[in-house]
């Protein structure tokens, strides 16, 4: 069962797994799943573009960095590149790949020091995570000084939301814990420091 803030309209997932539980709902195969999409660094051109307007050189943290794919379209003598991935089996794969550090386990444990980071990004984690708002106290922490965080996620307030309803394949449950919209994505974001640039 989903809930929606009726002052905020921030949606979560009821009773969620445990997350001693949750393992069971990712496994070998989700890993492997993930670990071989978008193979290309080509791929990611798109994001590393959108990064490259902001910053073109530095330290780069990708939290949920799988097997690498989005680092890897910065591997170069201008990054340096920084990982956070819950499965060691994608974390690997990640460093082999890019000469990433990898740390494995949640981000919540990672031992990056305040003004780490020229730049971090997130895609298709954060609605994943249990504690959200932990994790951007954390970027805006690690961030230096006019560093940038870019993140994507499904939004609960799109148009294939209303169309789709439960069927709604983004819903992922109970892999997605949270479900945010532009303006709940808004609130957070100021509300653990940091500046909002841009919301597409």
């Amino acid at each position: 069962q989903l809930l929606r803030c009726s002052s905020c309209s921030l949606v979560w997932l009821k009773d969620p797994p445990s997350p001693s539980e949750m393992g069971e709902h990712y496994g070998e195969a989700y890993d492997r799943a993930i670990s071989t999409a978008s193979k290309t660094s080509e791929h990611w051109f798109g994001r590393r573009d959108a990064v490259l307007h902001f910053k073109a050189s530095g330290a780069l943290l990708d939290l949920g960095c799988g097997s690498g794919g989005f680092l890897s379209a910065f591997k170069g003598p201008s990054w340096q590149l920084y990982g956070v991935e819950m499965s060691e089996y994608a974390a690997a794969i990640a460093h082999d790949r890019c000469g990433a550090q990898v740390f494995v386990g949640d981000v919540l444990d990672a031992p990056f020091q305040p003004n780490s980071f020229d730049a971090i990004t997130c895609f298709n984690v954060f609605e994943h995570m249990y504690e959200p708002d932990a994790v951007l106290a954390l970027v805006a922490k690690w961030l230096k000084p006019g560093g940038v965080f870019y993140t994507m996620m499904p939004n609960i307030d799109s148009a294939a939301t209303r169309i789709f309803r439960s069927y709604w394949y983004a819903l992922e449950l109970p892999r997605h814990l949270y479900h945010f919209s532009p303006a709940t994505l808004k609130k957070l974001g100021e509300n653990s420091g940091l500046t909002v640039v841009s919301i597409k």
